[in-house]
């Protein structure tokens, strides 16, 4: 089997009715409005993960003595076996591409792997994947590669002048028709998972196959089983253990990362369902395969800082674990966060001294970090290849601050 591109051709892709966006504006704009405006700033600094009160929540240690970091054999009562597909957003971000598809290639059935032509910032740019596609030649029959077009006048209009996203205008549009276009050109199974989350929120791979190999004896087994009074529903959020710049420097507070959901047709029985965790289910899940719905990608998304099942420390974050200074400049001109790229915060003095002493490169008072020497709890891949990423090993007091482009002889004179 080979992997596919895929892109949108469906007549409902490219017009949006205006009847139909005003029926779904006037229903939901009291229940969703304040859901909607998180999604407008999807990266939320919060730094609190305690679930509502009633919510299913798994402590780590629970999940380990129970036995859920499955080992991917059938168990007696187990529930039938699930395909687990990632979807996940790529610029240029390739290294993270490698480590994650390396990671996890051995537990994920897909990878849903988006890309577009222009930058969450409105900048221009070339398909990097598609440019780089023979690297990873290795994983080319469980990948599907999407690219998501550009947003037509239409739905511009729809995203900028009705929603008011502002500068998250591209990232929305990116999550929201890439992952209609992955799951048209692939379509998963009745009560596949899928997993959405950004390319730097790296799930463990033991947590994958506890989901594609559900065992009814144990807690998370009866929580995953729709016949189960213990069922939670068919959508999970995953905390992550959250990085800076290396997994030398953990923050002090963990981050909302991944969400893992079930897939559901839209006549599916499961949305027959009675009882609380029901209706959350189908409030949750049942617009998901609404063709005219345009927000599907984005309110899953926003669902990590929702009531779903919490799964703590199933992932790791490591967020601008770059390899070299020059992508640590191209990731401020191309984020949403356009507001942090400042003449100040890119000047290359400011960011080898905060890189390599795990200080926030932004100023914010709310980021603190501790450090961390010779950190075992990273993912396998770079545990088995520290060389190759001492970048994400050993930042700390390195006077190029690890970035290979750097001189550690001369970190200010010209780029390698």
């Amino acid at each position: 089997m080979v992997a596919h591109t895929a892109i949108s051709t469906s007549p409902w892709h490219s017009i949006i009715k205006i009847k139909t966006v005003m029926i779904v504006m006037f229903a939901l704009a009291i229940s969703t409005l304040a859901h909607l405006l998180i999604g407008i700033y999807p990266h939320s600094f919060s730094s609190s993960l305690n679930p509502p009160s009633g919510t299913p929540y798994f402590n780590q240690a629970d999940i380990k003595r129970q036995g859920l970091l499955s080992t991917g054999k059938h168990c007696s009562g187990s529930i039938p076996d699930a395909r687990v597909l990632d979807f996940i957003m790529v610029n240029d971000e390739l290294d993270a591409l490698w480590i994650r598809l390396n990671e996890l290639y051995d537990v994920m059935d897909t990878f849903y792997i988006v890309e577009t032509n222009m930058t969450f910032s409105g900048v221009p740019k070339p398909l990097h994947f598609a440019t780089n596609r023979r690297r990873f030649e290795q994983f080319s029959h469980k990948i599907i590669h999407v690219i998501v077009p550009p947003i037509p006048p239409e739905d511009y209009k729809l995203y900028d002048e009705v929603w008011r996203v502002g500068m998250w205008l591209n990232e929305m549009w990116n999550r929201n028709k890439g992952l209609r276009i992955a799951v048209d050109s692939h379509r998963p199974r009745e009560g596949d998972w899928i997993i959405l989350s950004d390319l730097d929120e790296l799930p463990r791979a033991s947590f994958i196959k506890a989901l594609a190999h559900p065992d009814r004896s144990t807690e998370l087994g009866r929580q995953l089983d729709q016949d189960s009074p213990e069922w939670a529903g068919d959508l999970l959020r995953l905390g992550c253990k959250y990085y800076f710049y290396s997994y030398e420097y953990l923050l002090d507070h963990a981050w909302n990362g991944p969400v893992a959901f079930r897939f559901r047709e839209p006549d599916s029985p499961v949305f027959l369902k009675k009882g609380p965790v029901a209706k959350r289910n189908t409030e949750r899940l049942q617009w998901l395969m609404e063709e005219e719905w345009v927000g599907t990608g984005n309110r899953l998304r926003n669902e990590r800082d929702g009531d779903g099942a919490y799964m703590p420390e199933q992932c790791h974050h490591c967020s601008w674990c770059f390899s070299n200074i020059t992508q640590v400049l191209r990731k401020m001109d191309s984020w949403s966060h356009q507001e942090f790229n400042l003449e100040k915060y890119r000047d290359r003095s400011w960011i080898l001294e905060r890189a390599k002493t795990g200080t926030d490169p932004f100023e914010r008072s709310y980021e603190t970090y501790t450090y961390i020497p010779n950190n075992t709890d990273v993912p396998t891949y770079i545990l088995q290849h520290q060389d190759t990423y001492s970048f994400m090993c050993k930042r700390y007091g390195q006077p190029n601050a690890g970035f290979i482009d750097v001189n550690p002889n001369d970190p200010l004179g010209p780029l390698l």
